[in-house]
């Protein structure tokens, strides 16, 4: 590789150690990073060597489980990723490299150096959490990092694969592998036992099926790797992975051809969704005409300007249904899959359990659903400008991501009633919690952002600042929410005890709640109203 490329990742460390120390230049930056601080180094301390050498994951599990995931990942790789698939750059990696003295080669291989290192701490700190039994640390890191390799490298030349044969010919190609999927599913359950298959443990008995030991054979050396207990019984499993890596690696560089194009077009369309999702309009043609939504939404009434804030917010979640959807898909299949394994009865306490693992989620789900001043970043300028009362403009923007969530979790309570029915009051009663639930955590992560702002996707490795505004705000979340929720239901068992009706009492909570998320309403407009577009703007 070209010695300029070295240099250029040289100089990529020297820029994220002085973003580092420039986070810190600040009162807010120095404290969030004590924060982060205080919580991540006493934590990894305690997983290091608090653990007994009994905890972990057994060797057997993670031989048996392990394939399994890699294969799921490159499964779902090719059914339902983006259609974008090339390699892509920033708009300056586009500008700088494609027009220097550099070969496409010198240039893959500089891409895939720097992926490689960016992904380094991530796995040193998965090293830290995930423990094998009587496991070595030097092998549970590094089978992580070949892991890490591996996933990356996949996705790299599947994008690859989808250039060198072209769009229609890809997209026929995963129509064919859906297919293949189907047949080859179809031929584990066969496989999996008699007839009368047993679908709580379906999962275990497809992994035994001698198919599946076929498919997944490749991928069993990352994994014994990481259950290596010496040097000895690592070598073998670390030159088949080797061979695995070398192999996708030879992939890429033969299919290298023409990609730049390619690259460089699927790049630029990547960058603009991304700035997109981060509030930004990318050209002044579409500063001045936004991309149209799906469906035109009828404008609600003006309502103190409450109206087209609510409008405004809404007509760009219908532009992000897509990406919502597939979240939502894998949310329910992990939670599906996890509740099928369970030894819960339908008449025990499976509903509660449902019910509070929805909640849980939609606690820190919140990401998912940014029309408010969350996605509002680089508006508040504008938002400045509007000749709106400050709790209209919060009421407003609270409006749309307070509708999600509550469709969200009245589809995920649908979902527990069909998997443990329970009496119709409570179905009722949890359903008309829901719009207040939503409408305060939103309320909460509306007004601590507005103290403590941060670009959306904003990650940046070892960024301790970023961990202790993500500390802050989880406790802020759940200091409010406990706060209220004990309120909430110490008046309802005083109105209970009072009046002897469950539905006065319920009402009551309900009200409490309520109220609890209106009151925050007028200090968040008193949180925009000193928030200095100067000062507090995140770079």
């Amino acid at each position: 590789m070209n010695r300029a490329l070295w240099l250029l990742l040289w100089l990529q460390l020297v820029g994220w150690l002085r973003y580092l120390g420039r986070s810190l230049a600040t009162i807010r930056g120095l404290l969030l990073a004590l924060v982060g601080v205080a919580v991540f180094f006493p934590w990894l301390l305690a997983v290091i060597f608090g653990g007994s050498a009994a905890g972990g994951i057994s060797p057997e599990n993670m031989r048996k489980f392990g394939p399994a995931l890699l294969v799921a990942y490159c499964v779902m790789n090719v059914l339902i990723s983006s259609h974008e698939r090339a390699i892509y750059f920033t708009p300056a990696e586009v500008q700088f490299l494609f027009t220097g003295p550099f070969g496409r080669r010198q240039v893959l291989l500089y891409k895939l150096l720097l992926t490689l290192l960016v992904s380094v701490p991530a796995t040193v700190i998965m090293a830290a959490v995930v423990r094998v039994r009587h496991g070595w640390p030097l092998a549970m890191l590094l089978g992580l990092l070949l892991v890490s390799i591996f996933m990356q490298l996949f996705t790299i030349a599947l994008g690859l694969v989808a250039n060198a044969v072209g769009e229609q010919i890809y997209g026929r190609g995963r129509k064919v592998a859906f297919l293949a999927l189907l047949v080859l599913a179809t031929l584990l359950v066969l496989q999996a036992g008699p007839t009368q298959v047993n679908w709580s443990r379906l999962g275990t008995e497809l992994l035994d099926t001698p198919l599946y030991r076929v498919v997944s054979w490749p991928l069993l050396s990352f994994f014994q790797v990481m259950v290596a207990t010496d040097l000895n019984s690592m070598v073998g499993p670390l030159l088949v992975a080797a061979s695995v890596l070398l192999g996708l690696l030879g992939v890429i560089f033969l299919l290298d051809a023409h990609y730049l194009e390619a690259a460089a077009a699927a790049s630029a369309r990547t960058y603009a969704k991304l700035q997109r999702f981060r509030g930004r309009a990318v050209t002044v043609e579409e500063a001045i005409r936004p991309t149209p939504a799906r469906g035109n939404l009828p404008m609600p009434p003006f309502l103190g300007g409450i109206g087209p804030i609510f409008w405004r917010q809404l007509t760009s979640a219908m532009r992000g249904l897509g990406r919502l959807f597939w979240v939502l898909l894998i949310v329910m299949t992990v939670v599906a899959v996890a509740m099928s394994g369970s030894n819960l009865g339908r008449d025990t306490i499976l509903f509660p359990t449902l019910v509070g693992l929805a909640v849980w989620l939609t606690i820190f789900l919140t990401a998912i659903v940014p029309y408010d001043f969350r996605g509002d970043i680089d508006r508040m300028a504008v938002l400045k400008t509007l000749p709106i009362r400050s709790w209209c403009l919060a009421l407003g923007q609270l409006l749309t991501p307070t509708l999600i969530l509550t469709l969200i979790l009245w589809l995920l309570l649908g979902a527990a009633c069909l998997v443990a029915p329970v009496e119709e009051w409570l179905v009722l009663a949890v359903a008309a919690f829901a719009p207040p639930f939503a409408f305060l955590i939103i309320a909460i992560e509306n007004l601590l952002f507005l103290f403590f702002p941060v670009r959306l996707m904003a990650a940046t490795p070892g960024d301790f600042q970023a961990l202790g505004r993500n500390v802050l705000l989880g406790m802020g979340k759940l200091v409010g929410l406990g706060l209220t929720g004990t309120v909430a239901a110490l008046i309802g068992v005083v109105v209970y005890l009072l009046t002897q009706q469950v539905g006065l009492a319920l009402a009551a909570a309900w009200a409490v709640v309520a109220l609890a998320g209106l009151a925050l309403v007028p200090l968040i407009g008193l949180a925009f109203t000193w928030f200095d577009v100067g000062r507090d703007v995140p770079a």
